[in-house]
């Protein structure tokens, strides 16, 4: 696959210099949009050790332990 057909997300968190969590997430580039937003919402909870318990105007949930294909 071509790489300009592909999403792409490259991410560094430094939490108060104790720790880094970082992820390079490449998704082809029809991949739905909640699917690429639930990884981006599990790397934030990973990094801060809880649920930041959000959703979108539909109920569905984001994050660490949910799903979305």
């Amino acid at each position: 696959m071509n790489d300009d057909e592909n999403m792409k997300l490259t991410m560094s968190i430094n939490y108060c210099g104790e720790k880094e969590l970082s992820v390079d997430i490449t998704r082809p580039f029809d991949t739905q949009w909640t699917v690429f937003l639930n990884e981006i919402v599990q790397v934030l909870e990973l990094s801060y050790g809880y649920s930041f318990n959000i959703q979108d105007d539909k109920g569905k949930k984001f994050g660490i332990g949910h799903h979305h294909e």
